[in-house]
């Protein structure tokens, strides 16, 4: 029982933490591979703080490759153009230049967001901008009728044969 719990509690816990976090858990239990994987993934989406992760482990030597100064270099760089304060402290401590913050991550806009532009736009007369927006509006009165329940009846002879079937919401 108090394995289970456990078990549970651990599992609970790597479904709330971002990957980052999850990456260094991995990376603290020697779990290097897991862990680059883990930080190449979300690097991949512009987390900063799993690229300097990833420059932590090629500076501390956990790569196949050994110790490679010049790829943790190139990791803290890239990870400091996002403004990532971390790497900008291990550039300064290995005396490299910090680079200028020249990269952001984007984010998807959110769907409320798009949907202000689009009415906006279309009030101030935009003609794609108003089909866009009736285009929406029928997608969504489609969602919403999809959704509802679907109602059927059938009207049977005494013989067993179905003579007529209506269905309605």
């Amino acid at each position: 029982m108090k394995y289970s719990l456990i078990v549970l509690v651990l599992l609970l816990a790597a479904c709330t933490s971002s990957p980052s976090q999850q990456g260094l858990d991995m990376l603290n239990n020697g779990h290097y591979q897991s862990a680059y994987n883990i930080f190449v993934q979300c690097s991949n989406q512009g987390d900063s703080n799993c690229i300097n992760n990833i420059g932590y482990m090629y500076e501390s030597g956990h790569m196949d490759v050994g110790k490679d100064m010049d790829t943790a270099i190139r990791y803290y760089s890239l990870a400091a153009r996002y403004g990532n304060p971390a790497a900008q402290r291990n550039l300064a401590a290995l005396g490299r230049p910090i680079p200028s913050v020249d990269l952001v991550v984007q984010q998807e806009p959110n769907d409320a967001a798009v949907w202000a532009l689009l009415l906006g736009s279309a009030a101030d007369g935009y003609i794609d901008a108003q089909q866009e927006a009736r285009d929406r509006q029928q997608i969504q009165q489609t969602q919403e009728q999809m959704q509802k329940p679907v109602r059927c009846s059938s009207r049977v002879e005494n013989s067993g044969d179905v003579i007529n079937t209506t269905c309605h919401q």
